[in-house]
């Protein structure tokens, strides 16, 4: 058995948030002579996360750091001097304090063939992460949040007023994650249909449609608004989404928010809120 050390490369796209994506994988060895790297020749997943990302610069960097890891490989035989330490080795071409590109700290295992170590690793720790072909393409709801919504939010200053609230409804208990009080409970909840199947979608929209069911029987009046994203290919199917979601029953009212109206409903929640608290000052005065 030979025992390599392996780095990830991650692309770390936002510093104070610390998101980022692995990208790539090498493994080295001295005493075998081996230096090795693969990253990633698809950038979808990368634009899919996070969309302001500049692919082509990207891309370009990947292909240095990918050849000039090659390079320094293929030479290992000659430099007797060369240091053991992979993130010494690695230091030569990129510091580990570059902004965007870093690797991770230096791990230990060991495999019967280097070049086949490298590949197990290439898959586990990159390529599974990464959709296989373009259609098979999706955002979690997460996704959707943090790419179409987030930053209309914090924008507009109605982030950091957002709280989690949970309603008893018969038996169960539902939670949103971005809630706020005035006169009532309004409730914020990101939902992906970038889904590649128009009845996989039809099934997201009938689960919330039985959620929905149940809280019209809560104690407390909720207005729910889902900040959703739908592919333009799927955009037929819209008027199923809002027939089946929208509402505005008994204590309950519910609507359907596209991506295209996502300042704008940021705005108008930020108008909400300055007109309760002004609401709420007057009302001390008195």
């Amino acid at each position: 058995m030979k025992k390599y050390y392996y780095q990830i490369i991650r692309y770390v796209h936002d510093h104070f948030t610390g998101e980022f994506v692995n990208v790539g994988v090498i493994v080295f060895s001295k005493e075998h002579n081996f230096l090795g790297c693969k990253t990633i020749h698809k950038y979808q997943r990368i634009t899919h996360l996070f969309p302001e990302a500049n692919r082509k610069t990207i891309s370009h960097i990947l292909r240095y750091l990918e050849n000039e890891i090659q390079a320094e490989g293929l030479m290992l035989d000659e430099l007797q001097d060369s240091s053991d330490r992979i993130d010494v080795v690695l230091n030569t071409v990129l510091s580990n304090d570059n902004n965007t590109f870093q690797f991770t700290d230096p791990k230990a295992a060991i495999d019967i063939d280097l070049q086949v170590a490298l590949d197990d690793l290439y898959l586990q720790l990159v390529e599974k992460y990464y959709p296989r072909d373009k259609e098979k393409q999706t955002l979690s709801d997460n996704d959707v949040w943090r790419i179409t919504y987030k930053s209309h939010f914090e924008k507009y200053g109605i982030l950091d007023r957002l709280k989690p609230h949970k309603v008893k409804v018969p038996n169960d208990e539902i939670t949103f994650g971005l809630s706020w009080k005035n006169e009532i409970w309004h409730n914020y909840e990101p939902l992906s249909l970038e889904l590649k199947k128009k009845d996989n979608i039809k099934e997201k929209v009938y689960k919330w449609a039985g959620k929905l069911q149940a809280l019209k029987l809560a104690d407390e009046a909720l207005y729910i608004s889902f900040l959703t994203s739908l592919h333009p290919n799927h955009e037929d199917v819209l008027s199923f989404i809002k027939e089946y979601l929208q509402t505005s029953e008994g204590k309950l009212k519910v609507d359907v928010v596209t991506a295209d109206q996502a300042e704008n409903v940021a705005k108008s929640i930020k108008m909400q809120m300055v007109e309760h608290s002004q609401g709420n000052k007057n009302e001390r005065r008195e």
